[in-house]
């Protein structure tokens, strides 16, 4: 399920898991009414499907059918929830697509385990066909794997990420114009 809310300022992206409100492959929705921005949202004329078709078949997985929705919504909110199932593309597509979306977009994409940052770094790095520290990288406790003015996504744990924000939120902000937070 899609949920775009928010409206003009910031870019922002929050990758989640399946749950949510509504079936599975629910579509996008008009969502997060908390007042960020404005609030509200648009609907499709029709649902959307976030199953895979096949497990080694990356041009199968259901984020690149979903790409253009994904980048529309970003521009038009603030605030974006993505909910697939398992193994989408989800975590390793999206990122991707705001990579090549603008070359001055610099993500940072969050995971809740030092092994799950690294390995999904290696992974898109590999995807890209790039070695790992270059355009894609990660940090996590006091291991960095980055290189300063060339790396444009950031794999990191949560921990880290808060560590960032609360002693040094202004280095965030200007190091960072998207923050995907995964597996919320």
């Amino acid at each position: 399920m899609w949920r775009g809310g928010g409206g003009g300022g910031g870019r922002g992206y929050r990758g989640g898991g399946s749950k949510g409100g509504g079936p599975k492959g629910a579509g996008f929705r008009g969502g997060y009414r908390g007042g960020f921005r404005g609030g509200g949202g648009r609907a499709p004329a029709a649902p959307t499907s976030w199953k895979r078709k096949s497990a080694d078949d990356k041009d199968a997985l259901p984020a690149l059918r979903h790409r253009k929705e994904l980048l529309d919504a970003l521009r038009e909110h603030a605030i974006v929830v993505v909910s697939g199932d398992t193994g989408c593309g989800k975590s390793t597509q999206v990122p991707q697509f705001l990579l090549e979306d603008d070359r001055t977009n610099k993500i940072v994409v969050t995971q809740p385990r030092r092994l799950a940052a690294r390995a999904l770094a290696e992974r898109v790095a590999s995807e890209r066909g790039s070695t790992l520290g270059r355009t894609v990288g990660y940090a996590v406790s006091r291991d960095k794997v980055t290189t300063l003015g060339t790396t444009r996504v950031t794999f990191m744990t949560v921990g880290l990420l808060l560590q960032l924000l609360i002693f040094r939120p202004q280095e965030v902000e200007e190091a960072f114009t998207h923050i995907v937070v995964d597996e919320v």
